[in-house]
């Protein structure tokens, strides 16, 4: 919860079974901003952030939930 991932050669979050992240800022991440790992009943809640390598967020039709976020 809170906090920011900035300037990561991968992914700045990698969320992989039953996770949530709540209110984090990702920007200039070499991957992922934030990476909800495929049917891992994760979610994104609240999170800004943009200028990362890949997508900003991933994963949110797979299995996870994704709401409320900012990342263009």
């Amino acid at each position: 919860t809170g906090g920011a991932a900035t300037g990561n050669s991968g992914h700045g979050v990698n969320a992989l079974v039953e996770s949530t992240v709540i209110g984090v800022s990702v920007s200039d991440n070499g991957a992922d901003g934030i990476h909800l790992a495929s049917g891992g009943n994760n979610n994104a809640i609240n999170c800004a952030g943009g200028s990362n390598g890949a997508a900003n967020i991933s994963g949110c039709a797979d299995g996870n939930g994704c709401h409320q976020n900012y990342l263009p």
